[in-house]
């Protein structure tokens, strides 16, 4: 029995002055360039797959961001700027004047947070204001020399922005 020689594309043609387009499907080749090769084009396809895969993910995470999240900013208000203060309260008490400004709807939770949080003896050094031009998810604090704007329209711009030209449809 005759056993076949390996076949490569460069053993194709042997005129070299013309291009060859390889159409032949049954090439014999050593059994460990074949698993090399096999291994490389599963992992050439996995690649690809994972690619479009990720591009749907956050394709989903912009759409999200843009029809659903503005609306929870809205509805959750209220739950939104009391987490937010629950956070930076300890850091704002030092401040003096500290004036917190909020959608009137949300002017009765800030005032019962801020009576539970604050110290007694630091309670006259804050002021709480109602303003139709926020929203229900803003609050600004000002105080003596400076300002702090919380935003959720604003957070999910800088993270729209950071996500603005992941995808091919930006």
């Amino acid at each position: 029995m005759i056993e076949p020689e390996p076949f490569y594309f460069e053993d194709f043609s042997r005129d070299t002055s013309s291009p060859v387009l390889d159409l032949s499907v049954n090439k014999i080749m050593p059994e460990e360039l074949s698993n090399t090769r096999l291994l490389s084009d599963i992992s050439k396809k996995l690649q690809m797959l994972l690619t479009e895969r990720k591009a749907h993910e956050i394709a989903m995470i912009k759409a999200v961001l843009s029809e659903i999240a503005p609306v929870l900013a809205e509805k959750c208000g209220n739950e939104i700027i009391e987490d937010f203060l629950r956070r930076r309260f300890s850091q704002l008490i030092s401040k003096q004047n500290l004036n917190f400004y909020v959608h009137p709807d949300n002017l009765e939770m800030l005032c019962r947070l801020l009576k539970n949080l604050c110290p007694d003896d630091k309670k006259s050094r804050f002021e709480v204001h109602g303003d139709f031009d926020m929203q229900h998810s803003e609050c600004r604090i000002v105080w003596n020399g400076g300002e702090e704007i919380y935003s959720t329209s604003q957070i999910l711009d800088k993270i729209r922005e950071q996500l603005k030209g992941i995808t091919d449809n930006d």
